[in-house]
């Protein structure tokens, strides 16, 4: 049997200073840095916890696809689709994201099918982050 770990999740970004400031209000922060000689594309390695963030910028971006904006669009789609962050206290958190200026101010928590309370956030590009609470101790 293999016995892997998770390690990281890749986004690609369009501004990676912009990107790294926002993350960084979520409480992640800067472990690597790297810039390809060329100058055609950099990464950055953000942290949290045990999880690596790795934020590919490149010089020749393609936008996020239209689908993606709004997570009932791209559920169907295939491919990933977000990453989520775990809080214990969604209320809480919710309240640090509107005064961030990070969750617009109309954003609601739901309770999702899976009997977990979460809201969506975006970062700078669009990509849609969940912040959760998931109190069923799986």
């Amino acid at each position: 049997m293999l016995s892997l770990d998770f390690h990281h999740i890749a986004l690609s970004v369009t501004d990676l200073t912009k990107s790294v400031a926002f993350y960084e209000q979520l409480g992640f922060y800067k472990v690597h840095h790297y810039t390809n000689l060329e100058g055609v594309y950099e990464i950055t390695h953000l942290k949290l916890e045990e999880v690596i963030l790795e934020l590919f910028s490149y010089s020749d971006y393609q936008p996020l696809p239209s689908t993606a904006q709004a997570i009932d669009t791209d559920l169907p789609v295939v491919g990933t689709k977000h990453f989520a962050l775990k809080t214990e206290n969604i209320r809480a958190t919710l309240k640090e994201c509107i005064k961030l200026n990070i969750a617009p101010v109309d954003t609601k928590i739901k309770r999702g099918k899976t009997n977990i309370e979460y809201f969506f956030i975006k970062d700078p590009d669009g990509i849609q982050v969940e912040i959760i609470q998931d109190d069923r101790l799986l």
